[in-house]
């Protein structure tokens, strides 16, 4: 579903199961968690894995909406799944994460990419486990940066100044109300300048230019206590909106310290923050730090913070569940003020599918290795351990390798071995003397590790392995057998690596299948549909009680339906009002939807309504769209549902047909606001949608 910019205030809160995460693990016993991270591959993403693939108690499982060549994930993850539909298409991408949840076992979910979190947050109740997130609110206000300033600015928060566009101060800075990695965003010396930018960038926002050193502050704050632990850092080098170099800032007992701190304070009460987020800041024309932008996410560079003592990612993860050790891990002392993170490219061959997601070169069972310039370096008091080979023979042994030490050291080899501690390491330790060659000890099942080119010439033309040298070793480190393995079978079996997506319709036209019969299927994806909608606003009914309108309940009983499947209590449900026009339909109310019933029906009389397959049947549309405005309460929300591709179906006249342009103009025209628009689209055809799913909000003031 399409997300949208939505006028959100304090007041206006669309909770989940509760207000931090949905929580579900906070009486979990202290077992093995399975983290799903989506989509696994953003930095956001690799962030987290560092922070939680050594811990002995996560398990951590990667899903990508590429395919295996498209990110980084085959290198790190276990349990990879691809192909997963993007967000954007809605209740798609939704329930193939709600099957991957229940395939799976998974217990908590991370969203690792901005448009991510409010597509999660909005369906939180439906998951199936914890989502790390705050409340929708939240997200949707952070996903803005002009909300986000609008919010924060009243609180103290200096903010940079936002122009109209024919009003602009310059030099100004252009950037997208809701981008992401410096994407469209533009210094502009003048109006001309502003034009292009603006031509050039979707829904863009005008602002003061800030043109001093930029700062990221990441924070942790827990439910109870708010703000817990913050730091900040200078982003030195950054590369498509991400820190690839950033160094610690010791602000403290400083002004600017002061500011720091009284923001993160601020912000993290305001919204509600829970384990970890981050705020950017920039320092103006005339020095003072000045908010860039709020994410309720771990930052894509948050590794140093990671290497001061700070795993944001553990501590979010803590947090979620209620751990009693949460307490205990924000009382962080960093050790190293001045310290810098450089990111750089590492070498990894990556895993072959073909070979069942094995690396290059692993259908072997020993390795040979030299010691002399490959795994020592240098010589006398200077000689050096070859730490990268050693970590990869470590890897081996761990795997059940056989290691052997082949050698034509001048030197004791014992000597050697006994000063850099590698004396047990070997099952074979084979010192030759005179021209035997080295191939006689390297069986066919090995792989061959020398500096000499000559000597991995010779064992090449003798048994046919494959041989490497010392720079080459990053190359065979597999970070997927880092880990401990798991100590029982319990994790879940013949799970799919790629997910049939369930809610999109499957293009029948070459099978035979008749009209009548496509259409049962259409109907009942709609049906389905339709009453995962209503879930939904019981779910929020239920979660912050209000009066309750049902236009033509019918499909499953509609909202009543729906909060019996919630296990309501009778009263709840029997509270729920109803309307139609038709007197025999035993509604509450008998009412004609597209005129004024402001004579019968008092205006602001509920906070929730639900409308679904409704409209297309009306005479006119638009003005029951305004009549159910009217009867909605200041910062209630309207759930509708239309069909659009699909067929003329009765017994009540079908008239109309709406598409998301007629969505969006129906909202503009009773001046309600967009909040969530899904679609069920048809195969081949991506413009023509078989149906809409949508949540609308009425200005609180």
């Amino acid at each position: 579903g399409t997300m949208v910019r939505a006028r959100l205030y304090s007041h206006l809160r669309l909770p989940g199961n509760c207000p931090a995460h949905g929580c579900s693990l906070a009486h979990q016993s202290m077992g093995v968690i399975r983290v799903l991270l989506f989509p696994c591959g953003s930095g956001v993403a690799e962030e987290l894995f560092e922070g939680l693939h050594l811990l002995r108690d996560v398990e951590l499982v990667g899903a990508t909406s590429r395919s295996a060549e498209g990110d980084h994930g085959p290198c790190l993850y276990n349990e990879y799944i691809t192909d997963v539909p993007l967000i954007r298409e809605g209740e798609k991408c939704f329930q193939t994460l709600r099957a991957i949840v229940r395939d799976r076992r998974i217990d908590v979910v991370f969203p690792c990419y901005d448009d991510a979190i409010p597509y999660l947050a909005a369906r939180r109740d439906s998951l199936g486990c914890a989502l790390s997130a705050p409340s929708l609110e939240t997200c949707l206000v952070t996903r803005s940066k002009r909300l986000t300033y609008e919010r924060l600015a009243p609180l103290g928060v200096r903010c940079p100044a936002v122009y109209e566009a024919g009003a602009a101060v310059y030099p100004c800075f252009v950037k997208p109300e809701r981008g992401q990695g410096s994407q469209s965003s533009v210094a502009c010396g003048d109006a001309a300048a502003l034009t292009e930018a603006m031509r050039a960038c979707a829904d863009p926002l005008v602002c003061e230019l800030l043109p001093g050193e930029e700062y990221t502050v990441d924070c942790a704050s827990d439910r109870d206590r708010g703000l817990v632990w913050y730091g900040a850092r200078r982003r030195v080098r950054v590369r498509a909106g991400q820190s690839v170099c950033t160094e610690w800032c010791d602000f403290q007992g400083t002004p600017d310290g002061d500011t720091v701190k009284r923001y993160a304070t601020l912000i993290s009460d305001a919204f509600g923050m829970r384990g970890g987020w981050f705020f950017q800041l920039k320092r103006n024309a005339a020095g003072e730090l000045a908010l860039l932008e709020v994410a309720p996410r771990l930052a894509g560079a948050a590794g140093l913070a990671r290497c001061l003592g700070a795993n944001l990612a553990q501590l979010t993860l803590l947090e979620i569940r209620r751990d009693a050790a949460w307490s205990v891990m924000t009382n962080i002392t960093c050790y190293a003020p001045r310290l810098r993170m450089d990111k750089a490219y590492a070498t990894m061959l990556v895993p072959d599918a073909a070979a069942g997601g094995a690396t290059p070169g692993a259908a072997y069972d020993t390795v040979v290795v030299d010691l002399d310039d490959t795994l020592v370096l240098g010589r006398g008091a200077g000689q050096r351990v070859n730490v990268a080979l050693v970590a990869f023979l470590f890897q081996a042994r761990n795997a059940g390798k056989k290691l052997v030490l082949v050698t034509r050291s001048a030197s004791d080899v014992s000597v050697v071995l006994a000063r850099h501690a590698l004396t047990e390491l070997w099952a074979e330790i084979h010192h030759l003397r005179g021209g035997e060659p080295k191939s006689a000890h390297v069986p066919p099942t090995a792989i061959f590790v020398d500096d000499s080119f000559a000597e991995r010439r010779e064992v090449a033309a003798a048994t046919g392995v494959p041989t490497f040298d010392a720079t080459m070793v990053d190359a065979l480190v597999d970070r997927r057998l880092w880990r401990a393995a798991p100590a029982t079978s319990d994790s879940p079996e013949a799970c799919p690596t790629r997910y049939e997506v369930r809610d999109c319709l499957t293009d029948t036209r070459a099978t035979g299948v008749t009209v009548a019969a496509i259409d049962v299927v259409l109907l009942d994806a709609l049906r389905a549909r339709v009453a995962l909608h209503l879930d939904d606003l019981a779910a929020r009914l239920l979660a912050a009680p209000g009066a309750a309108l049902d236009v033509a309940p019918e499909i499953w009983a509609g909202l009543r339906g729906a909060l019996r499947r919630a296990s309501a209590p009778t009263a709840v449900v029997d509270d729920v009002h109803t309307l139609d026009v038709d007197p025999r339909s035993g509604a509450t109310i008998v009412a004609d939807l597209c005129a004024d019933n402001s004579e019968s029906i008092a205006g602001g009389a509920y906070r929730y309504i639900a409308c679904t397959e409704v409209l297309e049947h009306t005479a006119a549309p638009w003005a029951a769209v305004v009549e159910l405005a009217r009867l909605l309460a200041p910062g209630g929300l309207l759930y509708l549902s239309v069909p659009y591709n699909f067929r003329i179906h009765g017994p009540l006249p079908d008239a109309w047909r709406i598409n998301e342009h007629g969505i969006r103009h129906l909202a503009r025209h009773a001046g309600l606001e967009l909040v969530e628009l899904s679609a069920l689209e048809t195969p081949g055809r991506p413009l023509h949608p078989v149906h809409y799913t949508v949540v609308l909000a009425k200005d609180p003031s």
